[in-house]
């Protein structure tokens, strides 16, 4: 009994020794956060001060102030992203978009199953590698009708064709709605999804005083999840609009989705 005694009495002071060693810690580090917050918002608004607190409250608490400026750009930067549909009224225009297409496909068959599985493509016994280029023109019009045409094409795998490019299938080639694929994989840039992911601001680019300035943003999701990419986007800085992006994802297989060249968008008042 006296050694049950002894243990829990020595037991004790370790708890104690832990907590009175923690609490300055607590306390600098409350300190530290509230004089950043003074800082910052000396000359904003009540509304801002409230949303860079939220912004704040996201962001670690041990997260130096390098960090907490660069979320901060980031979530303003995405605020143009986020309205850049409503603002170009692009829910309700018809405009024809010219995309370049360019994908890389490595295939490794073993067993002759694949053969049997429905759209599949006909893969080739062995380890092959696989490129395709191909330029697609699509009209979109109201309410969601879509036409894809293919207007040149080149692949170096055998048995692929054109034709399976013009079909939409799972994919979403409206790249601000809420979803990327039509069932599950949610797109960070659409502000139904922001809480879902960390925004980090990365650098600024201009090629020349003609053009506006490019904004690279760093995208992750904030938890596991097969539902949720990562990778990054550049937009543009005045308007909003995202001039390139790369996303990985893995859902039911492991995937880069990838778009690098400028969209040639004709917007035309619907009929």
């Amino acid at each position: 009994m006296s050694s049950f005694i002894r243990y829990c009495i020595i037991g004790l002071g370790t708890v104690l020794t832990w907590l009175v060693g923690t609490v300055p810690l607590c306390a600098n580090t409350t300190g530290e956060e509230e004089t950043i917050e003074t800082q910052d918002s000396r000359k904003e608004t009540k509304e801002e001060r409230t949303f860079f607190r939220q912004l704040k409250n996201k962001v670690k608490f041990t997260a130096s102030p390098e960090e907490l400026a660069r979320a901060r750009k980031a979530e303003e930067l995405m605020q143009h992203v986020f309205h850049y549909v409503k603002e170009h009224n692009l829910d309700s225009a018809q405009f024809t978009s010219d995309v370049y297409l360019r994908h890389f496909m490595r295939t490794r068959r073993k067993g002759f199953i694949v053969r049997y599985i429905p759209g599949m493509l006909r893969l080739e016994r062995g380890i092959n590698s696989y490129l395709s280029e191909a330029r697609l023109r699509f009209q979109f019009r109201p309410p969601g009708e879509i036409d894809c045409k293919v207007t040149a094409y080149h692949t170096t795998a055998r048995y692929q064709k054109a034709q399976r490019l013009t079909s939409m299938g799972r994919f979403n080639f409206q790249i601000y709605d809420s979803k990327l694929f039509l069932d599950c994989i949610l797109n960070p840039l659409n502000h139904r999804n922001r809480k879902f992911y960390r925004y980090t601001y990365s650098f600024t680019t201009q090629l020349n005083d003609s053009t506006a300035p490019s904004a690279r943003i760093q995208i992750k999701p904030r938890f596991a999840n097969d539902q949720l990419v990562e990778g990054y986007i550049d937009i543009n800085t005045e308007t909003g609009a995202v001039k390139n992006f790369f996303f990985r994802l893995q859902y039911q297989l492991q995937a880069n989705l990838c778009q690098r060249t400028t969209r040639e968008r004709k917007a035309t008042k619907p009929s």
